[in-house]
């Protein structure tokens, strides 16, 4: 067993004359502070086979990077980043909130899916 000060944190090092090793390199820098869960979803998925556990931010922030793709490409702008109001609460069960209705594993392949069409 490894007798590290730290065991959560490690140092990484990529070969960036290695294609592979430097898309990877690239695409951990554009997850920003969120590289632990990217890595966490990424190990998981791989290793073990398991579906990364997408929340409903996660999904409505690649929602929102999948629209804006698609509209710079089409030449339009990207629509301003106004604050969203929040919607009052309805009874009505054609409005429950996603979360409530899929399971963590739906979202999962929602946002799987998204990220397919994005790249």
């Amino acid at each position: 067993m490894d007798d590290k000060k730290h065991p959560e944190r490690f140092t990484i090092a990529f070969n960036l004359n290695d294609e592979r090793q430097r898309a990877a390199s690239e695409e951990l820098r554009r997850h920003g502070r969120r590289k632990a869960l990217f890595l966490t979803d990424a190990i998981l998925s791989y290793v073990r086979g398991q579906s990364p556990q997408a929340d409903s931010a996660q999904v409505e922030e690649i929602v929102k990077r999948c629209v804006d793709s698609v509209l710079q490409s089409m030449g339009a702008e990207p629509p301003a980043q106004e604050p969203i109001q929040p919607v009052p609460a309805v009874e009505n069960p054609a409005t429950t909130p996603l979360s409530e209705k899929w399971s963590r594993e739906d979202m999962s392949v929602i946002a799987d899916t998204l990220l397919t069409f994005q790249k």
